[in-house]
């Protein structure tokens, strides 16, 4: 028996090496390479009850469905390249990431859906990029990362950062 489930939603364009999360009902894609592996920093969301149509669901409604049905929103792209998504956080996060001028930062940002904007809402104790990242009770954990994207060498090996939640919360009103 098959566990998985096949879905007929294509991404909203070629794209390689995405950094993705979930937030609340919705699939955010914040930053990828394209087809010429040219990195950006374009923002892309699908509510999850269009991402999940099946094969078999979408065959049946596609004589009644818009055209408009699973597609996905462009948001304001990501404040920076090579970020990192924060998985399962409510409005989205991101950490880390660098400039056009590869400056690595250290910003924790948040996306307002009201005003289509990023904004820095705090900060991780190392400016990094290309880290994983997961939440545990609350907890935002960041192994990894690079300080210099042209230079692999400068990972983080060492350690794991751990950063509270409810702390990038209370620092959101500035």
């Amino acid at each position: 028996d098959n566990l998985w489930t096949i879905v007929s939603t294509p991404l909203p364009r070629p794209m390689s090496f995405i950094n993705a999360t979930t937030s609340g009902q919705s699939f955010i894609i914040a930053g990828y390479d394209d087809a010429d592996g040219q990195r950006n920093s374009n923002t892309f969301i699908i509510s999850m009850d269009k991402l999940l149509v099946t094969d078999q669901q979408h065959s049946l409604t596609s004589s009644t469905s818009g055209e408009d049905d699973n597609k996905w929103s462009e948001l304001r792209p990501s404040p920076y390249w090579d970020t990192t998504a924060i998985p399962n956080t409510s409005p989205p996060l991101m950490i880390g990431g660098h400039d056009d001028q590869r400056k690595v930062h250290d910003d924790i940002s948040v996306y307002d859906d009201i005003t289509n904007t990023w904004r820095t809402v705090s900060t991780i104790p190392n400016s990094c990029c290309l880290a994983t990242v997961t939440t545990i009770n609350n907890t935002i954990l960041i192994a990894g990362g690079v300080t210099d994207p042209r230079n692999m060498e400068t990972a983080n090996t060492t350690s794991l950062t751990s950063v509270v939640i409810g702390q990038v919360v209370l620092l959101e009103q500035e």
